[in-house]
C-alpha cells in the first residue's frame, strides 16, 4: 500500500526518454468535443493476448480492459486508497480525481486506477484548464520529469502526461468528452518492469472507448 499512496500522491517514475505509449494514426473524421480542432487521432496496438477482462461502466460511459492479470483491487483496499487520495489531494478542488475502479497485480506493485473529477462543472471544456492542472502536479513535484501530449481516442479527447521518477511510472490519462466529467485514468508500475508491461499498457488504452462507440 506504500507504494500505491507514493503513486497516488504523483510521483511516476521510469521508461525512457522521449517515450510515449502512442503507436500511431488514423484518419477517419471523428467530431472532436467542444469543438476542438487540430488534434490528431491516435491508434494502439491492441492485442487481446495482453488484455484481461471488457468492462463496461454505464456510470462512466465507458468501455474499457486492464492489462492482463491485474484483477480488480479487493474492496477493503478499495476503500483504504479512497480515503488515503483524499488525504492527499483536497476533494473540494476541481482536479480532485475519486476512484471508481482500480485494479493491481500486487505482487509486482501494478496499478490501474480509473477515477472521475466529480468536481468539474460538466458545461467547462477542461482542455484550458489543464495547463494549471500540470503546473500544480509541477509545483508540488519539482523533480519529477512530466511529459504532456494531446490527441484523440475515437470520439474522446485525451491528455496525456507521463511523469517519471527513478522509481515509478505513470503514466495519466484525463479523458475528455462534450457534457461529461473528465475520467482520469492512471497506470503506475515500477521502471524497472516497464520495459515488459508497455505492451500492456498500449493494449488497455487502446481499449478505451465510450459505450455508445
Amino acid at each position: 500500500m506504500a507504494v500505491l499512496l507514493l503513486a497516488l500522491s504523483g510521483c511516476g517514475g521510469g521508461g525512457e526518454s522521449g517515450e510515449s505509449v502512442e503507436n500511431g494514426e488514423r484518419n477517419e473524421p471523428v467530431r472532436a468535443p467542444y469543438g476542438i480542432t487540430g488534434l490528431r487521432q491516435m491508434e494502439f496496438d491492441v492485442d487481446p493476448t495482453l488484455l484481461g477482462f471488457t468492462y463496461k461502466d454505464t456510470t462512466l460511459d465507458l468501455q474499457f480492459a486492464p492489462p492482463r492479470g491485474w484483477p480488480p483491487l479487493d474492496p477493503d483496499l478499495m476503500d483504504q486508497t479512497r480515503a488515503a487520495l483524499k488525504e492527499m489531494v483536497p476533494e473540494g478542488t476541481r482536479f480532485h480525481g475519486d476512484p471508481v475502479r482500480i485494479f493491481a497485480e500486487q505482487g509486482r506493485r501494478l496499478f490501474m486506477i480509473v477515477a472521475i473529477w466529480r468536481n468539474w462543472e460538466m458545461a467547462l471544456n477542461p482542455l484550458p484548464g489543464l495547463g494549471e492542472y500540470r503546473e500544480q502536479i509541477r509545483a508540488a513535484m519539482p523533480d519529477v520529469e512530466i511529459q504532456e501530449d494531446t490527441f484523440l481516442l475515437g470520439d474522446i479527447a485525451v491528455y496525456q502526461l507521463l511523469l517519471r521518477n527513478p522509481v515509478l511510472v505513470n503514466f495519466r490519462l484525463i479523458l475528455i468528452r462534450e457534457g461529461m466529467k473528465p475520467v482520469q485514468v492512471d497506470y503506475l508500475v515500477p521502471r524497472a518492469l516497464y520495459p515488459e508491461l508497455v505492451k500492456g499498457i498500449e493494449a488497455s488504452i487502446g481499449s478505451i472507448r465510450s459505450l455508445e462507440d
